[in-house]
């Protein structure tokens, strides 16, 4: 009994116990390098963002030192240099002024670009001591930040310069967070940015991110763009950016991992239970071999009979075909000759009319033949109008305008030979079973049906049937049921039933007795039959 317990419960234990080890070793593996990737994402975003603000930073001190250039060539009796505008676009600058020695004095602000470049006596007052300050410094520089009680910080750049004997001073007072708002608005989507002095002054802040993060995840670095300027900033995936970073899977490894050492010791557990299924599977297995086998062998027997069917099949129809063909040829060719000698007027139509239907007779016969000795329908399709098709039956079988209507019908991707059997077959069939004593009327025309597929139909105000009768209208040697004094063999409507069939279609009737009948059949579309009229959804 020990033993029992020992070999069912302990090694299936320690199995899974070694097992759940592992796999925790292998999430925490994964985990920390799915940190360690995490990190190097944002290391390479910081870096990208850095690299790109420090650029525009550059771009835009250098055009304020251009802005100093254009304006020591300029003179003091042209005060309506419009150089300042074009400075004052970029976000952050509030206030730009200049001093030359010749005397000439520019300042525009950001709050009213448009107005004079040259300064009332209280304008230039406000920024004299800024221009006494810049006039101090030897060099271009950044002097800042400045503080309010708003807390937002402000720097100002400091731009002498000479050329020859003439000299001046420039003085831009910029806006940092105003500035950084406008340079950092398309970078690094989905990071919080913070920006702030090398003192720890917070120059900008865009979005906040979840202080719940991975220390590896905050990512910051200095820039320079200019001397007095040292900012440092930094990265933090926001929430939104975290939750398609911080994937799933790692910590579903640990789950699955863990449920599959239970898994596994069970399976240890189930082992000798196991092996009994498989023997008991390994029988039945045998036993399915010898019913396949035996299975395999009646259908081998069947197909040889099946083969022999067919080719006896096969062999009636070349001695049809070739009994018919005779016949036929004979009536062309007596056609032909009564054609080539006749001139009468009235016959040769008549006799034009004849030799067209021995042609198309012709046509049927091979086509009809090579459909009953194929289970695989080899037609050629192309679009078929099936107005003028229906047209063509009518005219062929001698009926006029009083008797059959046709409405518009959309085209159908079919034979069209085999088509003009399956018409003519339904149309001969209604008036075949027109009722004694009341003027036949034929409706040719199309409908919706429930799969959204065009159905044609043939309507008659025949003798109609019994429901329970349709089911076997389309089965040989079934129209003597509905008629039996008609002499037919019944295979019309089975000849129009496989039509359909072999054309991926279904055919169906609808009727009562003495209210008529209505042979429905669906098609292919044909490529253009969206252009056709909407069909009657009667």
């Amino acid at each position: 009994m020990q033993d029992f317990a020992r070999r069912n419960l302990v090694l299936p234990a320690a199995i899974a116990l070694v097992a759940a080890g592992a796999v925790v070793l292998l999430w925490q593996a994964l985990r920390s390098d799915h940190v360690a990737r995490v990190a190097n994402v944002t290391e390479a975003t910081s870096y990208g963002t850095r690299s790109e603000l420090a650029r525009r930073l550059i771009v835009q001190l250098e055009s304020l030192e251009a802005l100093a250039d254009s304006w020591i060539s300029a003179s003091a009796e042209r005060p309506d240099v419009k150089g300042p505008l074009a400075a004052i676009r970029f976000e952050g600058v509030e206030v730009i002024a200049w001093s030359g020695d010749d005397g000439a004095r520019f300042v525009a602000t950001s709050s009213d670009p448009e107005s004079s470049l040259v300064p009332t006596d209280s304008q230039w007052a406000a920024v004299a001591p800024l221009i006494a300050e810049a006039e101090a410094a030897t060099k271009a520089a950044a002097v800042g930040p400045y503080v309010d009680d708003d807390g937002h910080a402000t720097f100002r750049y400091y731009s002498p310069v000479r050329r020859g004997a003439r000299h001046g001073t420039l003085v831009a007072v910029i806006d940092a967070h105003d500035l950084l708002a406008a340079l950092l608005v398309d970078e690094a989507s989905g990071y919080e940015i913070r920006v702030s002095c090398c003192d720890g002054v917070e120059l900008y802040r865009r979005d906040a991110a979840d202080d719940a993060l991975p220390s590896a995840w905050t990512h910051d670095g200095w820039i320079v763009p200019a001397p007095g300027l040292l900012w440092n900033v930094r990265h933090r995936p926001l929430p939104e950016l975290r939750a398609v970073l911080d994937t799933s899977a790692v910590d579903s490894v640990l789950i699955v991992g863990l449920a599959l050492a239970l898994l596994l010791g069970g399976l240890v557990f189930e082992t000798r239970r196991a092996n009994d299924r498989a023997a008991a599977a390994n029988a039945a297995e045998q036993r399915l071999r010898v019913l396949h086998r035996e299975l395999e062998e009646r259908v081998i027997g069947r197909t040889q009979k099946l083969g022999e069917v067919l080719r006896d099949l096969n062999t009636i129809n070349l001695a049809v075909s070739h009994d018919l063909r005779s016949p036929l040829n004979a009536i062309s060719l007596v056609t032909g000759q009564l054609e080539a000698s006749n001139r009468d007027e009235v016959a040769r139509p008549r006799l034009a009319k004849i030799a067209a239907n021995v042609a198309r007779m012709t046509a049927m016969l091979n086509r009809l033949l090579g459909y009953a000795r194929t289970a695989a329908f080899g037609a050629e399709l192309e679009e078929v109008d099936m107005h003028a098709l229906a047209e063509k039956v009518v005219r062929e079988q001698s009926l006029d305008a009083h008797t059959v209507t046709i409405a518009a019908m959309p085209s159908a991707l079919a034979d069209r030979v085999i088509v003009h059997i399956l018409l003519s077959n339904l149309v001969a069939n209604a008036v075949q079973h027109a009722r004694a004593g009341r003027a036949l009327r034929i409706e040719i025309g199309s409908r919706g049906s429930d799969d959204g597929i065009p159905a044609y139909f043939v309507r008659d105000n025949g003798l109609g049937l019994d429901a329970a009768l349709a089911a076997q209208l389309f089965k040989p040697l079934r129209d003597r049921q509905r008629d039996p004094g008609s002499g037919g063999l019944g295979l019309g409507l089975a000849i129009a039933a496989r039509v359909v069939d072999r054309h991926g279609g279904r055919i169906w009737v609808e009727s009562e007795p003495g209210r008529g009948t209505t042979f429905l059949f669906t098609l292919q579309p044909g490529p253009n039959a969206a252009d056709a009229p909407e069909p009657d959804d009667e």
